[in-house]
């Protein structure tokens, strides 16, 4: 039992080292005239058509203040190489090769929206193996942290949902030489993890050419081949809504009950204050998320600025409040005021003032009235003082 499992594994090593040096062969075999620099095609006129398929895995982060989405996926690439083909059974039945990106045509692709300016498919960064079946379907897979260019649109912050474009384009051949397709109408997406503040809607495939006036490897105008993965996402706004709408809310609550405390309390003017600068606080986390140059100013932006203009609003009319409850007898407001209040305000807010007449006196014939009307306490309490006086003298 034991000879017959040393032979069966001598066989297995023997036909495994059989495999490998078939596969060595074969790639030197194939290597030996064949030029990564050149297009894959027999006929010079023909175009290399390349399936693109975008998986993305995870957002990383999406920045509305520099408009710029980071994510991280696949971009897998599928061509036929016209160049690079065998037959399996001339060559003890090997049917796939690995061969690295750097001695195999790969399609120069790269990210038209791209922050960092990097080639897609020419990154040396990338280790990458590229897989050659017999019949020169090649597949060749990148992994990325793409770092993309987003216009984004903040008017229903922070309820907002964005829409970004990842656009790949043929750059070094334009459409009569290399076609960039893909098959599938939406992006595949059963590797992709759920963010927790950004929730994946929709997807989105568009195939267009894409012209170039200015290219600096063509004179001429140049149509360039185009695939662009479209990603709408939608906002979770849990966190907005807890820590800034709701605190809002019930600052706007202490406004109108500022209105409602005594004028003899001292804490009216304080208590407005302290309201404002909470809200400028709240608009000073809002101006540092939302970018410089947006078009468009958010609406809890504006609700923001409204409810500071009346805040401040409230603190001046607490001050004209206070102002009127400690006036003293002689610094009572002028006839004009009293008319317009008493009047016209009074009847605005539907209240009822009983003792208003016709007509106002000026301040100083009210003064004198007043005064006339006063009883002599003088009068009435000397004679008082005369008989204690004389009641101590008889005692």
């Amino acid at each position: 039992m034991t000879a017959v499992r040393l032979k069966w594994l001598k066989w297995l090593g023997f036909a495994a080292y059989n495999q490998r040096q078939a596969e060595s062969s074969l790639i030197q075999m194939l290597l030996a005239d064949y030029d990564p620099d050149v297009r894959p095609v027999l006929n010079h006129t023909s175009s290399v058509s390349v399936h693109l398929m975008f998986t993305p895995v995870r957002i990383d982060d999406l920045d509305l203040r520099g408009e710029d989405l980071k994510l991280t996926g696949w971009l897998g690439m599928t061509w036929t190489d016209e160049m690079f083909q065998w037959q399996p059974r001339n060559e003890s039945g090997v049917r796939y090769l690995l061969l690295s990106h750097k001695d195999y045509w790969v399609p120069p692709i790269t990210v038209l929206n791209s922050l960092k300016g990097l080639f897609a498919s020419h990154d040396q960064t990338h280790s990458s193996k590229v897989s050659v079946r017999w019949d020169g379907t090649s597949h060749y897979a990148i992994s990325d942290n793409f770092a993309i260019s987003c216009d984004v649109n903040i008017h229903y912050f922070p309820f907002d949902h964005q829409t970004c474009d990842v656009t790949f384009l043929s750059w070094y051949h334009p459409m009569t030489q290399m076609v960039l397709t893909s098959e599938a109408k939406d992006i595949d997406m059963r590797h992709y993890e759920e963010d927790g503040e950004w929730r994946l809607l929709s997807t989105g495939v568009t195939v267009s050419p894409h012209n170039i006036s200015l290219h600096p490897f063509h004179a001429d105008d140049v149509t360039f081949s185009r695939v662009c993965f479209t990603f709408s996402v939608l906002r979770r706004p849990r966190y907005y809504m807890i820590n800034v709408l709701l605190p809002c809310l019930l600052l706007c609550v202490l406004v109108l009950i500022n209105f409602f405390l005594p004028p003899d309390s001292g804490e009216k003017v304080s208590l407005g204050i302290t309201v404002l600068l909470a809200f400028t606080v709240f608009q000073l986390l809002i101006a540092e998320v939302i970018p410089t140059s947006a078009s468009e100013t958010p609406l809890l932006a504006v609700y923001l600025i409204c409810i500071m203009a009346m805040s401040t609003l409230s603190v001046i009319m607490s001050v004209c409040v206070l102002n009127l409850h400690h006036r003293t007898v002689y610094s009572h407001p002028p006839p004009w005021l009293r008319h317009l209040v008493l009047h016209y305000l009074a009847r605005a807010m539907y209240m009822q003032i009983s003792h208003v007449t016709g007509k106002i006196q000026p301040v100083r014939e009210w003064k004198e009235k007043e005064q006339s009307s006063t009883p002599n306490l003088t009068t009435s309490v000397s004679p008082a003082r005369r008989n204690s006086a004389n009641d101590t003298k008889i005692t």
